[in-house]
């Protein structure tokens, strides 16, 4: 006999996974640093788009020894 599992819904509400950290978009500081967006007290502009239109955006500004983050999102 085997037992099988996995099936819809199983383990889930209402049949929705959570989240992962692999679902959501990363930012890569070496990425920025080439793209020349971590320049000192200036915001740069990242976006993404689907299907043509720009979905999501994020605002990054290098201030002191950390970054300031502004994200925006449509759904």
């Amino acid at each position: 006999m085997s037992a099988f599992m996995g099936g819809i819904g199983s383990g889930r509400y209402g049949g929705y996974r959570a989240a992962t950290c692999e679902d959501y978009h990363a930012i890569d500081l070496a990425w920025l640093r080439r793209k020349g967006v971590l320049k000192r007290l200036t915001w740069s502009r990242i976006t993404w788009s689907r299907g043509g239109e720009r979905v999501a955006s994020i605002g990054v500004r290098s201030e002191g020894d950390g970054l300031r983050l502004r994200y925006r999102a449509r759904s």
